[in-house]
């Protein structure tokens, strides 16, 4: 397991997610989404939606405070809500197959030392 790791994934909509982790230190790495007009930085109980100057201009950042407790519960409540009224539930298998191809495809490329592709006609992970 290495002290330190970072992954950049690329998606076919021209979006990408870069994931950082840590355990050199107690602090951690915060958690944010970052796009070119701002950054949207989480905290424990609110969200901070800071601009980037030079693209929208001199804007004020906005903070919002999290109304939701979140967490494992939330998410099981959720899916026995959904067994009840036969909803979909908010993280279904669809999402969580999404987003262990994506794990599973860090993880082989730290163990392989190479660059993991997705075939999407195939369904499968290569090199």
């Amino acid at each position: 397991m290495p002290d330190t790791f970072s992954v950049q994934i690329d998606y076919p909509s021209n979006r990408s997610a870069i994931l950082t982790a840590s355990t050199v230190n107690d602090f951690g790495i915060p958690a944010a989404i970052r796009s070119h007009e701002g950054t949207i930085v989480f905290d424990r109980d609110q969200l901070t939606l800071q601009y980037q100057k030079g693209i929208v201009g001199d804007r004020e950042a906005v903070t919002v405070h999290n109304q939701r407790t979140g967490g494992a519960l939330e998410h099981l409540e959720n899916f026995y809500a959904c067994m009840r009224d036969r909803k979909k539930p908010a993280c279904d298998v669809e999402l969580a197959y999404k987003i262990q191809v994506a794990v599973d495809m860090m993880v082989m490329s730290f163990r392989e030392g190479k660059t993991a592709y997705w075939n999407r006609r195939k369904e499968e992970i290569g090199f």
